[in-house]
């Protein structure tokens, strides 16, 4: 994980331990990923989680089904999962984070709230704001014109108008 933390961008967790066994790895695109190692084989291959805009995901997670092949316990997590998928990852070195990556709620402007980061994602490909489940549960509860039906919120996004749903 130490190969992850200095060679990459990672929004979460902000202050990492050695117990942590993931990181979330800014990618650009509003897409981020979570690499989560198994304790018993951390050269292994990891379980990767995407989140961002369905056509960027679908993209990446394209990439890794292409590429699994080439993953090589000898090299290191940040080498492995760059020839994944097929880029060069952001890395905390630069001064800013990737101009691409826009991590805090649309909602509350933070990142993390209640230790929950935003993984709740506008599918408009023109906005892709990333928004806490819960902040945008409350925000469609306060509008009149949201629909509800089951445990489903149909509405908005605060952003861009685009049609919105969330679990309540």
């Amino acid at each position: 994980m130490d190969d992850l933390d200095s060679n990459c961008w990672v929004l979460d967790p902000a202050s990492p331990r050695h117990s942590d066994c993931y990181r979330r790895i800014a990618l650009g695109n509003n897409v981020s990923v979570a690499v989560v190692l198994q304790p018993r084989t951390p050269k292994g291959f990891p379980r990767l989680e995407f989140c961002g805009p369905h056509k960027a995901v679908s993209a990446q997670e394209e990439a890794v089904e292409k590429n699994k092949c080439k993953w090589d316990s000898s090299n290191t997590i940040s080498a492995n999962l760059s020839s994944l998928l097929g880029m060069e990852l952001p890395s905390r070195s630069s001064a800013q984070p990737p101009e691409d990556v826009d991590c805090a709620c649309g909602i509350c402007y933070s990142y993390l709230l209640d230790g929950h980061i935003p993984d709740k994602l506008c599918q408009s490909s023109r906005c892709s704001k990333p928004f806490h489940q819960s902040c945008l549960v409350e925000w469609m509860r306060s509008l009149p014109s949201v629909r509800q039906n089951f445990n489903m919120f149909f509405g908005e996004c605060p952003y861009c108008s685009e049609p919105m749903s969330c679990k309540m």
